[in-house]
């Protein structure tokens, strides 16, 4: 859990500034690249870069957080399912990410 919430905060950090730069962001590289680079980080150190990163003191900020980030998922996907096939939606990679993640890491 700590380690997704510290992946999709450095994700959006990053896809904000590629967006404000005019650059292009990889979601499906940034999230295969940060769980390999964090994998076997203890969780005492994804803790200490909660706190300090992104000012989460403790599990129970992370938990709510990720919450927050899951909410936000499944706001996006609500509004895609009430979509009709004649809207015009702009899907990025991190939306496209968002759903992989709500059908491959339920958690």
């Amino acid at each position: 859990m700590v380690i997704e919430v510290l992946r999709e905060e450095s994700g959006r950090e990053l896809a904000a500034s590629a967006r404000f730069t005019g650059q292009e962001f990889d979601w499906e590289q940034h999230n295969a690249q940060f769980r390999k680079d964090y994998a076997e980080t203890l969780l005492r150190d994804l803790l200490t870069y909660a706190r300090k990163l992104y000012g989460l003191q403790n599990l129970d900020e992370v938990r709510d957080r990720r919450a927050a980030h899951k909410a936000t998922r499944t706001g996006r996907l609500n509004a895609l399912n009430g979509l009709s096939t004649t809207d015009d939606l702009d899907t990025d990679e991190e939306f496209e990410v968002d759903m992989e993640e709500d059908i491959n890491l339920d958690d």
